[in-house]
């Protein structure tokens, strides 16, 4: 008997080590990628990927002024340019001119006209006392990592700052998008930027158009003037108003997907066009 409990006792204690080794070796759940505590003490939407909060604080003056070591193109700068705008509007301090280069872009992607559908927006960022580390492969991640930053700024006695952290970012999913439907109801251009700014914050990366629909063509035609001149009631955006949305989405990272509706939801066609 004691020796059939010794055995039991030893496959007791072969199986408790051999738990153990896959316990601490591989079946260990990783801890998650941001603390409760670190959760709690930022104020960040979306929530990145991944987030380290360190320790210190890197204090925002006048001198803060940026550098790109890899590519730098008209989209990024004038990223940058509105980061320092809202930069400067939240804190009173005048931005971008100073002499401290301690913002740091690294971008090794190449220039891009539009975004598209399957590109990298994922982002690096790391804030430490005396300089911001910001690396992205494409122009998006620069622009979503800018708008972290501005998301990050905290107020203490001695100024303004960003804490200290360590980011690792990307989207979850590819398609974040809005709907506006301009035609039942007349959404003036200015009301869509206003949207694409505030898309921009929450890097949301699609802008769904509804441009035609039974009770309005909302689009001028160089081709076909009817449709717009008598199928909008008055209110339609001129060909200049697509470029100049287009262009400003692009600059937040955000495509534009127009929807023309046919055959059907097509009756405000057939005012200029009966035939």
């Amino acid at each position: 008997m004691k020796k059939v409990l010794k055995i039991i006792g030893l496959i007791l204690l072969i199986l408790v080590a051999v738990a153990a080794i896959a316990w601490f070796g591989f079946l260990k759940p990783k801890p998650p990628p941001i603390s409760e505590e670190d959760r709690a003490a930022i104020h960040i939407m979306p929530l990145p990927a991944a987030l380290k909060l360190g320790k210190g604080h890197f204090l925002i003056n006048s001198e803060l002024d940026h550098e790109f070591t890899a590519l730098s193109t008209p989209r990024l700068e004038r990223a940058v340019e509105r980061f320092y705008y809202k930069l400067s509007g939240q804190t009173g301090l005048e931005l971008g001119t100073g002499g401290n280069k301690a913002l740091i872009i690294e971008c090794s992607g190449s220039e891009k006209q539009y975004p598209s559908l399957g590109d990298d927006e994922s982002y690096n960022l790391k804030v430490s006392e005396n300089k911001i580390v910001l690396k992205a492969p494409e122009e998006t991640g620069v622009i979503y990592a800018l708008e972290s930053l501005l998301q990050l700024v905290e107020k203490v006695d001695e100024g303004w700052f960003f804490p200290s952290l360590k980011i690792v970012d990307q989207p979850r999913y590819p398609w974040r998008g809005l709907m506006i439907d301009a035609c039942r109801h007349w959404i003036p251009k200015e009301a869509v930027l206003r949207n694409l700014e505030a898309m921009g914050a929450l890097k949301m990366n699609v802008f769904h158009w509804h441009l035609t629909e039974s009770q309005a063509f909302r689009v001028e035609s160089l081709f076909y003037p009817k449709l717009h001149e008598m199928g909008s009631w008055g209110d339609y955006y001129t060909q200049d108003d697509i470029r100049e949305v287009i262009e400003f989405a692009a600059d937040r990272g955000i495509r534009v997907v127009p929807e023309f509706d046919m055959p059907g939801h097509s009756k405000a066609w057939f005012v200029g066009h009966p035939e």
